[in-house]
């Protein structure tokens, strides 16, 4: 199905409001429309009160198990072993629980931000089919681009430590040396904390607060471009950045052409629940991407790549009665503001459908023999997979 309207210049600006005489037919303070923010004076400062939210939560969450196992008898001497000697699970929520903490409070203050109307300015509505389909099946060829730029960059990086030692500093942030700690966690707590609180607290500070007013500010190119540095740069373990960055490129791909929240979400969660799911049956380190046939490593970029042109035909768009696009003049995910009624538009296509359909499926029959096998073998050899190869937590 083809979509039979005109693409309309950005610059074409609907207005709303009484208009003047002398402006021809266009109210004077609407002729300068300021995009909306945070600039990136601003985004930094998001980016800094959310590293600050997550540290202090994490030390409060710390220091309050720690008292209350000095006031149950524990030597302060002790206090380490007896925190190491926790099972996963515990393990799990006492370090991946002030994270749900710090993004319950970071969103409650983004929803201020985002006054008078924050979930019109994140666009909650669902993609479509086609949408959810093509994102979908994007997500494990992504992790076969993450993991390679991981091994390259892990190797990199040790050559660079061992020239200044000062940077092993940095290694304390390896998120596998702490999955390797939560191996065999219950799965529910899994994909609460490593999936759900990550998605969608993420993608709220990154997607739907910071890269909202970059885009506007910046334009598409830049703003993506910005915002998925920020994003990485979270990560904070260099080869973990390195790695994380292609996902928050087209997790932002994602964004503007669902124009739908839930979107990124949806990408986010399969992603790090694919790490959930490995962690909860003990096989950290691996992935059900790394069982495909090699070839499938090069293939890999340019099938994303051809996903992200698929979202861009399959766009959503708002559009008014005669199918002209509405648009405030710069870049946005949210329903327009304009004289006359505006409508939601998405193309559909049943054959992509279709063919989305079976490849997801391919995939998780993947996905599914993996972790069958895999498991198999860790119970006859009675231990678990190693961490070096460290896919399915670096992209978390």
């Amino acid at each position: 199905m083809s979509d039979p309207s005109p693409l309309v210049d950005l610059d074409d600006i609907l207005v709303d409001g009484p208009v003047s005489p002398d402006t021809d037919g266009v109210d004077p303070e609407r002729l300068a429309i300021r995009p909306p923010g945070p600039g990136l004076p601003e985004s930094i400062g998001w980016m800094v009160l959310l590293f600050m939210a997550q540290m202090g939560t994490a030390i409060v969450v710390v220091a309050a198990y720690s008292v209350i196992l000095v006031i149950s008898g524990a030597s302060v001497h002790g206090l380490q072993s007896v925190i190491e000697s926790l099972d996963s699970t515990s393990m799990l929520w006492l370090f991946g629980g002030p994270n749900l903490l710090a993004f319950l409070l970071i969103i409650a203050v983004g929803l201020l931000r985002l006054r008078p109307a924050p979930f019109r300015q994140l666009n909650v509505s669902a993609p479509s089919g086609t949408q959810w389909l093509i994102f979908a099946t994007a997500v494990l060829p992504l992790g076969l681009i993450a993991d390679a730029m991981w091994q390259h960059g892990d190797d990199l990086w040790s050559k660079v430590v061992e020239q200044f030692p000062v940077l092993q500093l940095l290694d304390q942030s390896n998120v596998v040396a702490f999955m390797e700690q939560i191996n065999g966690a219950n799965l529910p707590s899994l994909l609460l904390l490593l999936a759900i609180v990550p998605a969608v607290g993420e993608e709220f500070v990154f997607r739907g607060l910071i890269g909202r007013g970059l885009v506007a500010r910046w334009g598409v190119i830049a703003g993506v471009a910005i915002t998925s540095v920020m994003f990485a740069c979270m990560h904070m373990y260099p080869p973990h950045v390195w790695a994380v960055l292609p996902i928050g490129l087209v997790m932002h791909v994602v964004y503007l052409t669902t124009r739908s929240f839930w979107a990124p979400v949806a990408f986010h969660f399969i992603n790090n629940g694919l790490a959930a799911v490995y962690a909860s049956y003990g096989l950290t380190g691996t992935e059900g991407g790394e069982t495909l046939p090699g070839w499938l490593t090069v293939v890999a970029p340019f099938y994303v790549i051809l996903c992200c042109a698929l979202l861009w035909k399959y766009r959503t768009r708002y559009v008014d009665d005669e199918g002209r696009d509405v648009s405030p003049g710069y870049c946005s995910v949210a329903p327009p503001d304009a004289v006359g009624p505006t409508r939601r538009r998405t193309v559909r296509s049943i054959p992509v459908m279709i063919v989305m359909g079976l490849i997801l499926a391919v995939q998780v029959g993947v996905v599914a023999r993996d972790l069958i096998v895999e498991s198999g073998s860790a119970a006859e050899a009675g231990e678990l997979h190693d961490a070096d190869g460290g896919e399915s937590s670096l992209r978390l």
